[in-house]
C-alpha cells in the first residue's frame, strides 16, 4: 500500500462566466464562450479566459437540468480555505496548483483591474495559511498569464504560460530557485504569430516539458518545449494535418522515456474537434491513437495522469447536441498499456459537465475535477474511480449563485521518484486508537485542496477548498474525516 498524500483541485468562482472576457476561435472570430485558439490577426484577449470548448454555449438551449443523486465521496468532505486577492478591486484567477510537502504548495494564475494589464499571480501554502508571493511580468504594458506549475523540489519550481508582446503571444516560463521566481527564456516558434504554453511537468531537474500551440499563419499547431538542465528548447511534435489546427493542454510523465500530451485538434473534413493524444518514447514524439465519442461531435481533453506506463487516464469533455438540445457531457479516456479506451463516467446536469483536471494515487484511487452547470448556474464537480468505476463525489460550494469551477487536482505517493504534472502532497499519518471492537490499524489522511475564484458584483476573488478522506491502509476501508 503506497503512503498517504494530499490531492488538490484548483479553479474559481464567478457570477457571469462571460465576465471572463473574449478568447478566439480557430477563425480568429472573438467568442466569450470558446476555447483560446488563437490567430495573429485576431486582437489577443485582455483579459485571462476559462476553459470553455470552442463553439458550446454557456447555457445551452434545451429541458431544464434534472440534478442526479451524488455517491458516497468515499467519506471525504469538502471545506472552503481563505486565500488572498492582489486587491479588493481587482479580478484574481488561479489556473493551477502543485505540492512538495503538506507545508509546500504553489498555485499560479493572473491578475487584472478593469482596463488594467493582466499581471501574473503566484500564491503559496506554508501548512497554515496562503501567501501571495512576488511573481515577474515580461512587461508591465503586456498581459502576462501563467496555466501550468510543477516542482522538482521545495528549491526547484517551473511555471508556464504565455504573455502579449506587440499584438502576438509569445511563451512565458518562471523558475523558483528556493529564494525567488525570475523568468527564464524560451523559445518561440515566431516573433510575430501566436505561441503559448498551457502544461509543464518535470520527470527531474534536468527534464521538463511544457505543452501548448503555436499559430503557423492560417491554423494552430502543436507546441512542445523540453528543458535539460541549461536551456528550454522546441522538440519537434507532429500534428495531425497542417491545416488543422492541433493544440495540447496537458502533459505528464510516467518516465523519463514516457510521457503524454493531450489536447484536441479540429477535423477538416467534419469540422469537428477531436481528441488529441501524442506520447513521447526517449527519443520523440509521436500521435498515438484516441477514440472519441462520435466523429460528428466535438471531443475535447484538457488533463492526463498515468499510475505507471499502462495504467494513465485523460478527462475533458464532448458535445452531445441534436435539433431539440444541445449539451456538454464528461469525457474519460483510460489508457491500459495498448490503447484508449473511452470509459463511462457520470454527469451532474443534463446542461453541461466538463472536467478539467485528473490525478491518481493508485490504479483503484483517481479523481477528477471540473464544473457543471444547472439552469445558468455552475458548481463544481468532482468524481473519484474507485477501480471499477467514475462516481460523483460531493464538493464544496460557498454560493448558489457564484458559478465555482475547478480546473486541477492531483494525488500522488511521496515515495514515487518522479514528480506529476499536477499537484500533489504527503500528510502525517494517523494511527486509531485500538479498542473492544475492532483491532489497531494505521490510517493515512489523504487531502485535497481547490483553489477557486469568488466574483463580487466588480470583482473577481480566488478561494481554496480542502477535502480530506481516511484510507485504511490494510484494507482500503475509508471513512469521513
Amino acid at each position: 500500500m503506497q503512503r498517504g498524500q494530499r490531492a488538490i483541485a484548483i479553479g474559481f468562482f464567478v457570477s457571469t462566466l462571460t465576465l471572463l472576457g473574449a478568447a478566439l476561435k480557430p477563425d480568429g472570430a472573438v467568442s466569450s464562450q470558446t476555447m483560446p485558439i488563437q490567430s495573429a490577426s485576431s486582437t489577443l484577449p485582455d483579459q485571462p479566459f476559462f476553459f470553455q470548448p470552442p463553439g458550446v454555449q454557456i447555457n445551452p438551449p434545451g429541458p431544464a437540468a434534472t440534478s442526479l443523486p451524488l455517491a458516497p465521496s468515499a467519506g471525504g468532505t469538502w471545506t472552503v480555505v481563505s486565500s488572498p486577492n492582489t486587491s479588493a478591486t481587482e479580478h484574481n484567477f488561479l489556473q493551477n496548483v502543485t505540492c512538495m510537502s503538506a507545508s509546500d504548495c504553489w498555485a499560479v494564475g493572473t491578475s487584472f483591474a478593469a482596463g488594467a494589464v493582466t499581471q501574473t499571480l503566484i500564491e503559496r501554502w506554508d501548512g497554515t495559511a496562503w501567501t501571495i508571493v512576488s511573481s515577474p511580468n515580461a512587461g508591465v504594458a503586456q498581459g502576462n498569464f501563467l496555466y501550468g506549475v510543477t516542482c522538482v523540489s521545495t528549491s526547484e519550481c517551473w511555471a508556464a504560460g504565455y504573455y502579449n508582446a506587440a499584438g502576438a503571444a509569445q511563451t512565458l516560463i518562471e523558475r523558483w530557485d528556493g529564494t525567488s521566481w525570475a523568468i527564464v527564456s524560451s523559445p518561440n516558434t515566431s516573433t510575430t504569430r501566436n505561441n503559448f504554453l498551457y502544461g509543464v511537468t518535470c520527470v527531474s531537474a534536468s527534464e521538463c516539458w511544457a505543452v501548448g500551440g503555436h499559430y503557423t499563419g492560417s491554423v494552430n499547431q502543436t507546441l512542445i518545449e523540453r528543458w535539460d538542465g541549461i536551456s528550454w528548447a522546441i522538440v519537434n511534435s507532429p500534428s495531425t494535418n497542417a491545416a488543422e489546427h492541433n493544440q495540447f493542454y496537458g502533459v505528464t510523465c510516467p518516465s523519463a522515456l514516457d510521457c503524454w500530451a493531450v489536447g484536441f485538434y479540429k477535423n477538416s473534413l467534419t469540422g469537428n474537434n477531436q481528441t488529441l493524444m501524442e506520447r513521447w518514447d526517449g527519443n520523440s514524439w509521436a500521435l498515438v491513437p484516441s477514440p472519441n465519442t462520435l466523429s460528428i461531435q466535438d471531443n475535447h481533453l484538457f488533463a492526463v495522469t498515468c499510475v505507471s506506463e499502462s495504467e494513465c487516464w485523460a478527462v475533458g469533455d464532448y458535445v452531445n447536441s441534436n435539433a431539440l438540445s444541445r449539451s456538454v457531457q464528461t469525457l474519460i479516456e483510460r489508457w491500459d498499456g495498448t490503447s484508449w479506451a473511452v470509459i463511462a463516467s457520470p454527469n451532474a446536469s443534463t446542461q453541461t459537465d466538463v472536467l478539467f483536471g485528473v490525478s491518481c494515487r493508485s490504479a483503484s484511487d483517481c479523481w477528477a475535477a471540473g464544473y457543471q452547470t444547472t439552469n445558468s448556474v455552475s458548481q463544481t464537480l468532482i468524481e473519484q474511480w474507485d477501480g471499477k468505476a467514475w462516481t460523483i463525489a460531493s464538493s464544496a460550494d460557498t454560493s448558489a449563485t457564484k458559478n465555482p469551477v475547478l480546473h486541477a487536482v492531483n494525488l500522488k505517493s511521496p515515495g514515487r521518484a518522479r514528480p506529476m504534472a499536477r499537484v500533489t502532497f504527503t500528510s502525517r499519518a494517523m494511527r486509531r486508537k485500538p479498542n473492544s471492537r475492532s483491532r489497531p490499524t494505521h490510517f493515512k489522511k489523504n487531502m485535497a485542496m481547490a483553489a477557486r475564484m469568488v466574483t463580487s458584483r466588480s470583482t473577481t476573488k480566488t478561494e481554496i477548498c480542502f477535502g480530506r478522506h481516511f484510507l485504511e491502509d490494510r484494507t482500503g476501508m475509508e471513512s469521513s474525516a
